[in-house]
């Protein structure tokens, strides 16, 4: 059994090395030949892996105090502050003109793609995403592992979407002479690959093999001209009627993989480039750099991109051509509609009221003034019909500038496009791009139902975990997802409070005349762990899980359960002020979940490491009931006893003995009290087991979780009531927190309350298979 240690080795290079001389002080000098001499090979063997064993637990002993170093003092206060503006190194830049003939759907495309080797050994190839060759056939992978359906949508039939490149030049920029503008022709060597699983069939992964090597530190000008076909909305892109989303839309070059992992040392051959193909769960990962662009539509459509417009609109025959431009991000996306209401408004910092403020700053340790937060101006583009909602737009934005940046850290771009699609569009929605987000209504939604309010809040919260830190969401999507749906319910609760739901006739809802439920953030990500085995872990690659209900499980709700449980381990104040270093630390890279785990660490001044293992890198469930409780009067012994004054015996009968006891007066009477509890997961936690008490104090105990079940026995005065576990410290990652507790006789009312729970629970697994809207 091999024993991870990646989340220890991955702290930083001094770090290993201070680690390596000191294990290596500690090997004994006995020479190789020596203990072959001394003994068996089978035992040397033996002896040589348990010595391993024992090295590698050194490294674990050793590593907490060799690479935590906690932040304390100023060194938590600049951790807190900084704002990662010294990490970013612009490794791309993306120059595209692109023209959009909404009668067939389709691009016409050309750019100017300038990347930089910012890796230590040279390349030559470079690999790419055609993400749109997803939509080509139904061969392709994502179809394969979809069957035509995402997030309860369906691919519509004959509205297929792909990517033809049809010119692929490359220039090396540190030729000189006439060398310095030969344009290479690269189309002839270029093929698709299949790293994932090998099919075939697959075209969203592309290769294009370069005459010249790219060595670390210089850079290569690729020109392309490519095509593009638009699918009917689905899968986040595509059109419908007049509305187009145009995502993913353009060749983009994947990640080289030593830029945020690094290689071992003497490593001889091509750096691997990160360039997984488009699957059915996975989303995206991609180097950070600049944009321009410009986008060609007829005079009558409405844009709204990524990024800054730059220059006025250019028109020309009908046609009308916008400008963009934005820096320190990884990804480019536009929409246009022709129906397109257009709304404006610049969320202003100096509104905050200073009691939210100086309440933040207390939870953090940080000034007013460290907490400063800049302008934005904010674009909305609603659909006609969705007038009315761009009040509740426009708060749920300046809730999420306001909670977002004061916990996390400012935002830093000067612009946000908030996009409101037609119904015919919902695949489109609820998605995320740098300074863009898609939001959604499902008409009519009043403001109990918090639509769109939590939709806007959740991915806004993506701009943070996935636009500012380049989450890898092929490999591990909870970085992102499961941070966002967590942000999303402090926000949502804090802000809006728990969302009311009702039942809807003929697609309207019936709040007015039938029962509603209430319910906050955490029952909402109790309801995604409960209804989902546990057959994967949280961290793991998206395309790996069992299916899009795991990965879905674990991406979001169970990721989000796993960091409340955090909170109830380090602290509340602890856990944001971790997140937050985290975040500012590492905006505008390449994290991964060892990353995130130290910087908890070290704001907790404490190792963690046991906990993300057992909850986050593997699929380990908890899940601990309470079986069965019982209070029972002690009864009087009967039987044959011995007689103290002559040892004689004397008889007592069953009927004595119960009629002894019922002469016991009330207050002397003595309850034998008993609570089983069972373990139903794989995870052992110690507890402490809280027992009420009819009309005296509570019985407490502890017990250390390990075993299947454990009976707990003892006599009181008073009879048991109720127990519950976990008295100390709530777990909600338990997979069951309705097993967590029992009480000795039934309560109607517990009944009613847990009925109302589970027909809301039934409404929400028919709402998800119906979609996100």
């Amino acid at each position: 059994m091999a024993l991870d240690t990646s989340a220890i080795l991955q702290v930083d290079l001094r770090t290993k090395q201070r680690l390596d001389r000191a294990l290596a002080a500690r090997r004994p000098r006995v020479g190789r030949v020596q203990l072959r001499r001394r003994v068996p090979r089978i035992t040397m063997r033996a002896m040589l892996a348990a010595a391993g064993l024992l090295w590698m637990g050194a490294l674990v002993a050793s590593a907490p105090e060799e690479a935590l170093k906690p932040l304390v003092g100023e060194a938590l206060t600049a951790a807190l502050t900084v704002d990662g503006e010294a990490n970013y190194r612009p490794i791309v830049h993306y120059d595209m003109q692109v023209r959009l003939d909404p009668p067939t759907k389709r691009l016409d495309a050309r750019a100017r793609v300038t990347w930089t080797n910012t890796g230590t050994h040279p390349v030559s190839a470079l690999w790419w995403h055609l993400y749109l060759n997803a939509f080509r056939n139904q061969s392709s992978t994502f179809y394969r592992e979809s069957g035509g359906r995402l997030r309860g949508d369906r691919a519509a039939e004959d509205r297929w979407g792909w990517t033809d490149v049809l010119e692929i030049t490359a220039r090396d920029l540190a030729a000189t002479g006439t060398a310095a503008e030969t344009q290479h022709d690269l189309m002839p060597g270029a093929r698709f690959m299949a790293p994932d699983d090998g099919n075939e069939d697959d075209r969203t992964v592309w290769k294009t093999p370069l005459p010249f090597r790219v060595k670390p530190g210089q850079r290569v000008e690729i020109r392309l001209r490519w095509q593009a076909q638009l699918p009917k909305v689905f899968a986040r892109t595509g059109f419908a009627g007049t509305f187009f989303m145009v995502a993913q839309w353009f060749p983009k070059l994947g990640v080289l993989e030593e830029t945020f992992r690094g290689l071992e040392p003497g490593f001889k051959g091509e750096p691997k480039w990160n360039c997984h193909q488009f699957h059915a769960n996975s989303e995206f990962f991609a180097d950070y750099g600049s944009y321009r662009v410009k986008i060609t539509v007829p005079n009558e459509y409405v844009v709204g991109a990524t990024g800054q417009r730059v220059e006025d609109p250019v028109k020309d025959a009908g046609w009308t051509t916008y400008e963009y431009f934005q820096d320190r991000i990884h990804d480019f996306a536009w929409t246009t509609d022709r129906r397109y209401l257009v709304r404006r408004f610049t969320f202003d910092p100096s509104t905050l009221l200073l009691a939210d403020v100086q309440r933040v700053g207390e939870r953090l340790g940080l000034t007013a003034e460290q907490l400063q937060l800049t302008p934005v101006e904010v674009t909305m583009l609603l659909q006609p019909e969705h007038r009315a909602f761009a009040a509740r737009y426009r708060d749920a934005v300046e809730q999420s500038f306001k909670w977002y940046g004061l916990w996390f850290g400012r935002y830093p771009y000067r612009t946000l496009t908030v996009v409101d699609g037609p119904p015919e569009g919902r695949g489109a929605m609820g998605m995320e791009y740098p300074t863009l987000i898609t939001g959604g209504v499902r008409w009519p939604s009043p403001p109990e139902y918090r639509s769109p309010e939590g939709v806007t809040v959740h991915e806004f919260g993506h701009q943070y975990w996935y636009g500012l830190v380049g989450s890898n969401e092929f490999e591990e999507a909870w970085l992102d997802e499961g941070l966002t749906t967590f942000s999303t319910s402090l926000i949502m609760d804090k802000v809006y409070g728990p969302a009311t739901f009702g039942p809807r006739v003929l697609g309207v809802p019936t709040l007015a005349w039938g029962r509603t439920i209430t319910i906050d953030g955490l029952a909402q990500a109790q309801l995604g762990n409960i209804i989902v085995p546990d057959t994967d872990a949280i961290v793991q690659p998206s395309y790996r899980y069992r299916s899009s209900l795991s990965y879905g499980a674990n991406s979001y709700p169970r990721a989000e359960l796993a960091l409340r449980q955090l909170g109830h381990i380090m602290g509340a104040d602890k856990l944001l002020q971790g997140l937050r270093v985290y975040q500012q630390r590492w905006r505008y890279r390449h994290p991964t979940t060892a990353d995130l785990q130290l910087a908890l660490e070290q704001v907790a001044g404490r190792r963690l490491h046991r906990f993300f293992d057992t909850a986050m890198r593997r699929p380990m469930r908890l899940d601990y009931a309470i079986d069965d409780l019982t209070s029972k009067r002690k009864q009087l012994p009967a039987g044959v006893f011995a007689r103290k004054d002559d040892g004689g015996h004397v008889v007592v009968s069953t009927t004595t003995a119960v009629a002894r006891a019922d002469a016991v007066p009330e207050k002397e009477r003595v309850y034998v009290n008993e609570v089983e509890i069972v373990r139903r997961g794989e995870r052992e936690i110690p507890m402490t087991v809280e027992v009420a008490m009819a009309d005296g104090p509570p019985y407490r105990t502890a017990w250390d979780g390990r075993g299947r079940w454990h009976r707990i026995t003892f006599e009181s005065p008073h009879r048991a009531v109720s127990a519950r576990l976990y008295a100390d410290t709530p777990r909600p990652i338990d997979a069951r927190p309705s097993n967590d507790t029992r009480r000795r006789q039934a309560d109607a009312k517990v009944g009613i309350s847990w009925t109302a729970r589970g027909l809301y629970w039934l409404q929400s697994i028919m709402q998800l298979a119906g979609g996100l809207l």
